[in-house]
């Protein structure tokens, strides 16, 4: 592990090795010590240089962890708190902190999650992301497109699975999913053009999302 060019290579090596282990040897290496391997990735999330494999990392032992392991265990929102914590340090404050890593890698955790529950997943970090004090002042708009980008996917989800749990948290999102269309819009443009601004954003629309 000196290797700072081997070191992501070995970490997702550990990480596919951790995803096909049996429920006991998984769950103990995961959140237990002395291992306690995603304590390991909380930290490399806290240094740029590792910042992306650590996400690539959290992904897959979630999603092993959602799929295969997380039935039954009474401590699946505190584990769900802790990555929340970890992963998304930015909901909830205004502090101005640019997000460097691909937004694709925080929408496919924040899609994990709702799989296993959306209500949860909606109320814990995709209305935090889209909550109004975004749209003030000197707006974080990549907080809005992660949000936007997890909706997306988490719609094209619901109509090939036929999930209704997933379908019935899009429909209290219903009646102003055009609005965030439209502002998704103009939002990439503005990126795009090198310009985060958001002066496209009337006062209704504000309150819609505010309401």
């Amino acid at each position: 592990l000196k290797s700072k060019k081997k070191k992501p290579e070995i970490v997702r090596l550990l990480t596919i090795v951790l995803t096909v282990l049996d429920r006991d040897y998984f769950m103990q290496l995961l959140w237990s010590e002395p291992v306690f391997y995603m304590s390991s990735m909380y930290k490399q999330l806290k240094d740029r240089a590792t910042k992306p494999t650590a996400l690539e990392s959290v992904f897959l032992l979630l999603e092993a962890y959602c799929l295969k392991y997380s039935d039954g265990d009474p401590n699946l929102h505190h584990h769900f708190d802790e990555i929340i914590q970890n992963v998304f340090p930015v909901l909830g404050s205004n502090k101005q902190k640019q997000i460097m890593e691909p937004i694709e890698l925080y929408a496919n955790i924040i899609v994990v999650l709702a799989k296993r529950d959306i209500d949860y997943t909606m109320r814990k970090i995709i209305f935090e992301l889209i909550r109004i004090d975004n749209l003030k002042g000197d707006a974080q708009p990549e907080k809005i497109v992660i949000a936007l980008r997890s909706l997306s996917i988490i719609h094209d989800l619901s109509n090939q699975t036929g999930s209704s749990k997933i379908k019935f948290a899009l429909e209290s999102l219903q009646p102003y999913m055009q609005s965030i269309c439209d502002f998704l819009s103009q939002l990439i443009l503005s990126l795009d053009s090198g310009n985060a601004g958001i002066g496209g954003w009337n006062k209704s629309q504000n309150k819609t999302l505010a309401d």
